[in-house]
């Protein structure tokens, strides 16, 4: 298995493995959004951790993707990640993705815990 290096920082916050499911006669490499889909859930759970469900929500502020590679159907991604930035109410992380052989996505995703009150209301105006 390819050991990609790690960036000059700390441990990565978190180490996440994920399949690369993806069905049909023309599926031959994962798509882009699939993979935002991936790397923003995965912050979301860290996050999850640091907030009360209860009374707040975690919506997405900004995602920055450098997709450079394809990964394969069928094949296993790693996902590494860092906290870059942590506000008040939002956290940033830093993100790399990896197959087997090379690294294939690098970027940003950042977070923010809201109101599930504030946010529902928010929602409701627009019904």
């Amino acid at each position: 298995m390819h050991n990609p290096s790690r960036p000059d920082r700390e441990e990565p916050v978190f180490k996440a493995r994920a399949w690369v499911r993806i069905c049909g006669p023309t599926a031959r490499r994962i798509a882009t959004g699939y993979l935002v889909a991936l790397i923003e859930s995965v912050c979301i759970r860290e996050m999850l951790h640091h907030l009360d469900p209860t009374t707040e929500v975690i919506v997405g502020r900004a995602v920055n993707i450098q997709h450079s590679a394809p990964a394969a159907p069928r094949k296993q991604v790693w996902l590494r990640g860092w906290t870059m930035r942590m506000g008040e109410r939002s956290t940033t992380f830093t993100v790399q993705v990896f197959d087997d052989h090379e690294a294939i996505c690098d970027g940003s995703v950042t977070l923010v815990a809201a109101s599930r009150t504030a946010l529902q209301d928010r929602l409701a105006r627009k019904s």
